[in-house]
C-alpha cells in the first residue's frame, strides 16, 4: 500500500462500538426528558407486538441492552421510523452504541497523519524487513557453522563478513 493509499484508509470513518450496557436512564442523558418518552414509548408500542422486542425492552428497563450490533442498530432505524423520532434523537439513540471515527483516532494515532508522516512510516518499515531479512539469513549461516572448520580469529572474521554484508550472507566461496 503506497503512502497515499495508506492515508486514504486511515481517513476512512470506522465504526466504535461501545459494550456499555444501555438503560433508560441513559436514553433520558442522551436525548432529554420529552425524546426519552417518546423513545420508551415506541418500543413499549412495539413490544407488546413482539416477543423479542418485550424481551430487549424488559433488559433497557432493568440490567441494561447492548446497542452496538448491527442487527440493534437497525432495529433502531425501524423504531425511529415508526415512531417518527427527529434525526436528532435517532442519532443519538445509535451513538448510544458506539460512534463513527476515523481510522486513524481508532488505531491510536494522536493527529491526523499527514503524507509526509506516512512516507516516513514506510521508509522505517522497509528498512525494519530489510534488517529481518538480513537477520534471518545470518542466523541460519550461524546456526549451520561448523565451529571446528574455524579457529578464533577465523570465526571472528567469519561474523564481521556477515555483519557487513548487505544480505547477511557470507562472502562468495565462504560459508
Amino acid at each position: 500500500m503506497t503512502p497515499q493509499e495508506r492515508r486514504e484508509y486511515l481517513l476512512a470513518d470506522v465504526w466504535q462500538p461501545s459494550e456499555r450496557a444501555v438503560t433508560v436512564a441513559d436514553i433520558v442523558d442522551a436525548v432529554g426528558l420529552d425524546a426519552a418518552r417518546e423513545v420508551v414509548a415506541t418500543l413499549q408500542q412495539a413490544a407488546a407486538e413482539d416477543p423479542i422486542l418485550a424481551a430487549s425492552y424488559q433488559a433497557l428497563a432493568t440490567v441494561g441492552l447492548t446497542l452496538s450490533s448491527s442487527q440493534r442498530q437497525a432495529l433502531i432505524d425501524q423504531l425511529a421510523d415508526g415512531g417518527k423520532w427527529p434525526d436528532n434523537v435517532r442519532a443519538a439513540i445509535k451513538r448510544l452504541g458506539g460512534t463513527w471515527q476515523p481510522r486513524w483516532q481508532a488505531e491510536g494515532y494522536r493527529s491526523e497523519p499527514t503524507l509526509e508522516t506516512l512516507v516516513k512510516q514506510q521508509i522505517i518499515e522497509e528498512t525494519r524487513t530489510e534488517i529481518s531479512v538480513k537477520a534471518t539469513a545470518i542466523h541460519a549461516w550461524l546456526d549451520t557453522l561448523d565451529l571446528e572448520a574455524y579457529d578464533t580469529a577465523q570465526l571472528q572474521a567469519y561474523c564481521a563478513a556477515l555483519l557487513a554484508s548487505g544480505d547477511g550472507n557470507p562472502p562468495v566461496g565462504e560459508g
